[in-house]
């Protein structure tokens, strides 16, 4: 099995830059996963990353491992509603029901 590419963070910085310079802020873009109407340019572009970060590093990368750093990049954060752990509830507060303050424990204190 090939050794796996560590991502660092300028590795992320040449990507991303050449994707800004070549196709502008991602907020234009029109659409998440690359510039609308631009596909095959995208298609390029991302295969000349590739093949920029494996001159720089000595590494094999593959077009589509630069895709999903650019999709990891882009991701929008999404409040999640309460969940629970271990079966209790996470409530993001400070206090117990009792009033009590959390002392630093663990969810099973809780």
């Amino acid at each position: 099995m090939a050794k796996q590419v560590k991502w660092t963070q300028e590795l992320r910085k040449i990507m991303y830059d050449r994707l800004v310079r070549e196709f502008g802020d991602h907020s234009q873009w029109g659409m998440s996963e690359y510039p609308k109407g631009k596909k095959t340019q995208y298609d390029r572009a991302v295969k000349e990353i590739a093949s920029c970060l494996e001159c720089i590093t000595g590494q094999s990368f593959a077009p589509s491992a630069v895709e999903q750093q650019v999709a990891w990049g882009f991701t929008k954060q999404r409040t999640k509603r309460p969940c629970a752990i271990r079966g209790h509830s996470f409530i993001a507060s400070t206090r117990h029901n009792d009033g009590s303050e959390f002392g630093g424990r663990g969810f099973d204190d809780v």
